[in-house]
């Protein structure tokens, strides 16, 4: 943990090991952002924009994109799940709560 002290000015000097394991350099912009009473130094890409072009398929949307996503979870999530297996924990979870009761 590295700790520095903000100017008049409000500008913090980041030690040099850190800004080069960042790869901070002169003139680089970088967000800050809150997450409640942290702050959290975060480096800013040259071009976020360009560099998320072509993320999602043409024409389609992020919503329909989760909306497919979560589907595609829920099916294999109860498909991975056979009447055995399932009867299997039940009675597991049964005999490690009769087996508590005892002690």
């Amino acid at each position: 943990m590295a700790t520095t002290t903000v100017t008049d000015k409000g500008a913090l000097l980041i030690p040099p090991e850190l800004r080069e394991r960042y790869g901070l350099r002169s003139g680089m912009r970088v967000h800050i952002i809150e997450y409640g009473d942290i702050l959290t130094i975060v480096p800013s890409t040259p071009d976020s924009i360009s560099l998320s072009c072509g993320m999602l398929r043409a024409g389609s949307s992020l919503v329909n994109a989760l909306q497919e996503f979560r589907e595609a979870g829920t099916k294999s999530h109860n498909h991975s799940e056979t009447g055995e297996s399932a009867s299997n924990r039940k009675n597991a979870r049964a005999k490690g709560s009769k087996g508590s009761d005892s002690e």
